[in-house]
This record gives structure tokens, C-alpha cells and sequence, in this order.
């Protein structure tokens, strides 16, 4: 929790907060040997931007030290903050479930037969020329080329036939996120549930920063040079 956003909870300034917060580190320091190293706190100096548009400092806190600078708070204050880090813990498990649900579409696996089973469904109801719009449209939407162009890219690059067989395939090794993404549109479009504006559109807006956030933490695997020629 931001030292802003207790001072904003409890109704307190922001300057007594921050000034709160030193004293209180200060204290922490003076600990020595055996009691230093049983105490569990966390306290990070960062800044913001105020409506003026000028850097203030700002103080990130666990929830452990935000309850122990509560101590010398009213029980107003103290409840309103432990009620607001239940709901962000609420937030963080929702967000964790969402993750998981989400990591199934970071599998190759899975991204190859959502694939296909999206352009079965497209030729079944409009023929070659839908599955190749479709598959058009999907890539243009996630990454502002269309799959001739990537693979050409590719091609250019003297990449291994085997990782430029499609623009999916090159997208799945140089950019996993986006591919899950893809995968993720694949999904939604190919019982027909939405159409490819419409999932793509969201799947970009919503789904393909977690999948970003993903690949940051290593939970999405990326080729190595070698693996790409």
C-alpha cells in the first residue's frame, strides 16, 4: 500500500504520513543484531506526480508495516486500512485465478489446435476465402502487419522453413504474448461466439497485458537465437 493512499483513508496528510513513516523506519534501524533480524518490514522510497505535474515522494509498504505505523493511529483509522487490504488481497487471489486461466493459451499445444479448429469452423461457414480473412484480420489487429508480411520478414531473416510456416508461427517465436493473445481471439471465435473484430479488439485490450506480464516473469517460454537460426 502507498503512503498516499493511507494518508487519503485515514484523512491524514500526506506530509504527516510520509513524516509517520520516517520516524518509524528510523526506529527499525536502530534495532540491532538478533531483534534486527526477526523484524519483518518493508518499506520502499518511490515518487509521483502530483496534479501539478511536479515529483512528490511517495513510500510503498507491506501490510505488516502498514499495520505497525497504525499503531499510533485512531481505530477509525486502523480499520479503514486493514478493511482496504483485505479487498486488495481479495483483488490479488481473483487476479491469480484470472492468471491461471489464462497460462492454458501460452501453450503451443493449445494455440496449434485452437488454430485449427477456428479455421474449420470458418471454412465450414464461408469457405477458404473466410478462414484466410479471418486469419488476416487477427494478425493485422495484434501486430499492424498481415501474414504475408511477417513471413517474408522471417524469410529475410533466413529463418528455419519449419519456423516460418506461418505468420503465427513466427509470432509465436519472437512475440509469445501476442501469440497468446491470438490464441485467446481463436478461442472465443471459433464456435462463433464473437467475431474476430470484436475478440481481438478485447483480447488486445485486456488479455494481452497479462499475457506481457506473463513472459516478463518467465512464465512464457521465448527461443533461443540458436533455436531461431
Amino acid at each position: 500500500m502507498t503512503s498516499l493512499e493511507i494518508a487519503q483513508l485515514t484523512s491524514k496528510t500526506h506530509k504527516n504520513v510520509l513524516r509517520d513513516i520516517r520516524k518509524m523506519v528510523s526506529e527499525f534501524k536502530k534495532s540491532t543484531g538478533s531483534t534486527l533480524s526477526r523484524l519483518k518490514w518493508y518499506c520502499e522510497e518511490s515518487s509521483y506526480c502530483d496534479d501539478k505535474g511536479e515529483s512528490r515522494p511517495l513510500f510503498l509498504l507491506d501490510k505488516t508495516t502498514t499495520i505497525t505505523l497504525l499503531s499510533g493511529y485512531d481505530v477509525v483509522a486502523r480499520h479503514k486500512i486493514v478493511t482496504r487490504w483485505e479487498e486488495l488481497e481479495t483483488e490479488r487471489v481473483a487476479a491469480t485465478h484470472e492468471a491461471q486461466q489464462l497460462l492454458v493459451f501460452t501453450d503451443r499445444t493449445k494455440q496449434i489446435t485452437n488454430s485449427k479448429e477456428v479455421n474449420s469452423f470458418n471454412f465450414n461457414n464461408g469457405g477458404v476465402d473466410k478462414v484466410i480473412d479471418y486469419n488476416r484480420k487477427n494478425c493485422f489487429y495484434h501486430t499492424g502487419k498481415l501474414p504475408h508480411e511477417i513471413t517474408d520478414w522471417a524469410k529475410k531473416k533466413k529463418w528455419p522453413s519449419k519456423l516460418r510456416s506461418s505468420a503465427k508461427e513466427v509470432i509465436r517465436a519472437i512475440r509469445p504474448a501476442v501469440s497468446s493473445s491470438m490464441a485467446l481471439t481463436d478461442d472465443f471465435c471459433k464456435t462463433g461466439k464473437m467475431d474476430v473484430e470484436q475478440a481481438a479488439s478485447f483480447c488486445k485490450s485486456h488479455a494481452l497485458p497479462l499475457f506481457e506480464k506473463m513472459a516478463e516473469f518467465g512464465l512464457i517460454g521465448t527461443p533461443t537465437p540458436k533455436q531461431l537460426g
